[in-house]
């Protein structure tokens, strides 16, 4: 550098060319700073690479995932690196014919090498002799449909779920074992378990309400209610709620025809037209 000509207007250096007002160390930062450029990767302020339009560090990029890799002698990042090693490492299961590793114990895969709860094996039915897998009670699905205890355990269960069971369960299940079949009876137990686990109280009437359907027909569950409450005198029917019980003259029902009866019984015009006949 020759001789002081003036002061760096930006460090106040000096500056021994004449023309210049900027210091060496300036003049070499300016030039640094416009060969420089935001990345669109990073968004730093990098030279910029001619091939990838990137720094130099995003420029870096793992050939399996496309990730920044840091060191220039890697092609893969290291998520790549590990993967391909566990890869590297598994073996082709003899069970299942798929890559897996293999288990010192069985020479197996993990998932074949994994002991499994079997379904139960296939006995003899207590009630048809025919060997099938178990429903219950030593009986096959068939035969479990159609015992008769069905309604009884049914009725147990739906008891332990509810938080005060209701006294007359056990009853209704026996009621409705005289009456229906063991899957119909099950299938009103059923419904009578959502009635009981409603918000609604539980008193007979309001629960023979709840169960009612609207229309012609109250439904074979209310039907069925309906009987058991009246005979035990927990309710009043459905017609008769806001009037008194019933009486005895009421009650007696009016004798059946008998079949002789019903077929030849004519209309009177047809007895006018005998009686006047020649």
């Amino acid at each position: 550098m020759g001789k002081r000509q003036r002061d760096c207007v930006g460090c106040g250096a000096a500056v021994g060319f004449i023309d210049r007002r900027h210091c060496c160390r300036c003049t070499a930062q300016m030039k640094d700073e416009a060969s420089r450029a935001s990345c669109p990767a990073c968004g730093r302020s990098r030279v910029l690479q001619a091939g990838t339009g990137r720094c130099i560090t995003c420029s870096r990029t793992c050939a399996g995932c496309g990730r920044p890799v840091r060191s220039p002698a890697a092609s893969h990042c290291g998520i790549c690196r590990r993967k391909a090693d566990r890869q590297a490492a598994k073996r082709l299961c003899p069970r299942c014919q798929r890559p897996g590793f293999l288990q010192d114990g069985t020479g197996w895969c993990d998932h074949c090498s994994r002991q499994r709860q079997t379904k139960q094996p296939p006995r003899q039915c207590a009630s048809c002799g025919q060997v099938r897998r178990h429903a219950g009670l030593g009986l096959c699905s068939a035969c479990w449909q159609k015992h008769p205890d069905r309604p009884f355990v049914a009725a147990e269960n739906l008891a332990a779920r509810l938080a005060e069971p209701v006294p007359w369960l056990g009853d209704f299940a026996g009621h409705l074992t005289e009456r229906h079949c063991a899957s119909r009876a099950c299938t009103m137990i059923s419904t009578l378990g959502r009635l009981l686990q409603d918000e609604h109280p539980n008193h007979p009437q309001a629960l023979l309400d709840r169960a009612r359907h609207p229309g012609r027909s109250m439904g074979s569950l209310a039907r069925a209610l309906e009987g058991f409450f009246t005979q035990r005198g927990l309710a009043l029917p459905t017609d008769r709620r806001n009037g008194s019980p019933p009486d005895a003259a009421d009650v007696v029902s009016t004798p059946p025809r008998s079949r002789f009866d019903r077929r030849f019984r004519r209309s009177p015009s047809s007895c006018c037209e005998h009686a006047s006949g020649p």
